[in-house]
């Protein structure tokens, strides 16, 4: 994953349990596979009409993910939802479609909140799976969505695969993955190379913050490099020093805050 994982663990820890005490609100979502997905909505006030969408990464959980950097926003006025995936540990639903479905599951959290706040700006945040998710979203219509944040996405799944199973194996076993993704697209109906978050970005509709530990082990920093170079909108690149995956705000909390809500102000 990166060095300083501990750092990381303890930092998601401390602000998960300070984020359990808190009150939160309950929106589901009905997905078109018959799931009923939750999500986990935090107001920053009476008066407060934005929101930041908060994607949490592969067989995680919201709290797990989120719970630090959600605090942020809601200093800043800014609403909260955290969406439970499909195939979380805190969800429902066995597979995990590594952005196929979960962008159209958040697409309807996008809706509920445009029912709720005509008007209000939406901000999609994702990290890992779900800076992937975000960036597959890019792509896509959703009314009141004015900026994503990226945190440490892949380019694509072969990419991902291929550099992950190396590192743990030595060797990319190339035929074993041809299998695997044969078995998605019979179970999916969509091949891996049907969405990639590298094609998305190219026809991005909404400026895009990249951001990315220089010490990511898991999804190396030179796919956040070429994530950039292909994205089509306003963007901008946010790297941190000694950060491994998913660390980039708990090895430089004030550095990520001030590029996130620098970034969000000039685009909501």
């Amino acid at each position: 994953m990166g060095p300083n994982f501990k750092h990381l663990y303890d930092t998601s820890s401390a602000a998960s349990r300070l984020v359990k005490t808190w009150d939160k609100e309950i929106i589901p979502v009905n997905t078109f596979d018959s799931l009923t997905l939750e999500g986990w909505f935090y107001t920053a006030g009476e008066n407060a009409r934005d929101t930041a969408i908060l994607v949490h990464g592969y067989n995680s959980s919201p709290l797990g993910d989120m719970s630090a950097i959600m605090q942020f926003y809601l200093r800043r006025g800014i609403n909260v939802l955290l969406t439970n995936n499909r195939g979380g540990k805190t969800s429902v639903g066995n597979n995990i479609t590594f952005g196929l479905y979960e962008r159209l599951d958040t697409a309807l959290w996008v809706d509920k909140l445009n029912e709720r706040f005509d008007g209000g700006s939406i901000i999609l945040h994702g990290i890992s799976l779900g800076g992937a998710t975000v960036c597959l979203m890019s792509e896509m219509t959703l009314k009141n969505v004015k900026c994503v944040v990226s945190d440490c996405a892949y380019t694509s799944i072969r990419a991902e695969f291929a550099h992950s199973s190396k590192l743990t194996m030595g060797f990319t076993p190339k035929a074993t993955l041809e299998r695997v993704y044969k078995l998605f697209a019979k179970e999916f109906g969509n091949t891996v190379d049907d969405f990639t978050p590298l094609k998305a970005v190219q026809h991005a509709k909404y400026p895009i913050l990249f951001i990315h530990g220089k010490e990511d082990r898991f999804i190396p920093v030179r796919m956040a490099h070429e994530l950039y170079n292909a994205c089509s909108s306003d963007k901008r690149l946010f790297l941190v020093d000694g950060a491994g995956h998913g660390a980039s705000y708990a090895n430089a909390p004030k550095e990520y805050e001030s590029a996130v809500m620098d970034f969000v102000n000039a685009h909501r």
